[in-house]
């Protein structure tokens, strides 16, 4: 995935950003993100969006155990994504996620905020 990934993302990635956001798709974008780090950054303008609007989701909600399961998956896949991107794409990164923070929906503000929380 790492050598052939400018090929293989834009097939990869609409298919694990699918709403609702599974564990395994959190899983396995948390891992896609490891491999591609210096060309992931290209799927921010889908990757973050997606992201900000399913943890907005869980936002005021009651969960059960299987909800609290996928907030915890995507919270930890969203942390990988930041983790592991390459010098190149901060900027990107942060230009999504700063394009959030003006949403009219006060959990779509919480969740980019909290996006600049673990960017930093």
């Amino acid at each position: 995935l790492s050598v052939r990934s400018r090929e293989l993302l834009p097939y990869i990635i609409p298919r694990v950003l699918k709403a609702p956001l599974t564990i395994s798709h959190a899983d396995a974008l948390a891992s896609i993100s490891a491999a591609t780090s210096q060309t992931i950054h290209m799927h921010f303008n889908s990757i973050i969006p997606t992201l900000i609007m399913e943890l907005s989701s869980f936002y005021g909600a009651s969960l059960d155990e299987e909800e609290k399961l996928r907030e915890e998956a995507a919270r930890s896949c969203s942390r990988a994504v930041c983790r592991n991107v390459d010098t190149v794409g901060v900027n990107w990164l942060i230009s999504e996620v700063i394009s959030k923070c003006t949403h009219d929906k006060e959990s779509v503000r919480k969740e980019a905020c909290w996006f600049l929380q673990i960017i930093v």
